[in-house]
C-alpha cells in the first residue's frame, strides 16, 4: 500500500513536471512568435515608410522642375 502510495506521488510529481515544463516551453515559443512577428511587421513598415519618402522626394523634386520650367 505504501509503495503504490509512493509510486502514485512519484509520477503525480512527474505529472506536474513535465505540465509545467510544457507550459514553459509554449510560453517561450509564444514569446518566439511575437518577437518574430513584430520584426518582420516592423521591417515592412520601414520598406513602406522608406518607399513613401523616397516617392515624395521624386514628386517634390518632379514639381520643383515643373514649377522652375514655367518660370
Amino acid at each position: 500500500m505504501l509503495d503504490r502510495h509512493s509510486l502514485r506521488t512519484e509520477q503525480s510529481q512527474r505529472d506536474v513536471i513535465y505540465t509545467n515544463s510544457m507550459k514553459l516551453m509554449s510560453s517561450k515559443l509564444t514569446l518566439f512568435l511575437v518577437y518574430f512577428l513584430l520584426v518582420i511587421l516592423i521591417k515592412i513598415l520601414f520598406a513602406i515608410r522608406t518607399d513613401l519618402l523616397s516617392g515624395l522626394s521624386s514628386l517634390t523634386a518632379v514639381s520643383v522642375i515643373s514649377n522652375h520650367d514655367d518660370r
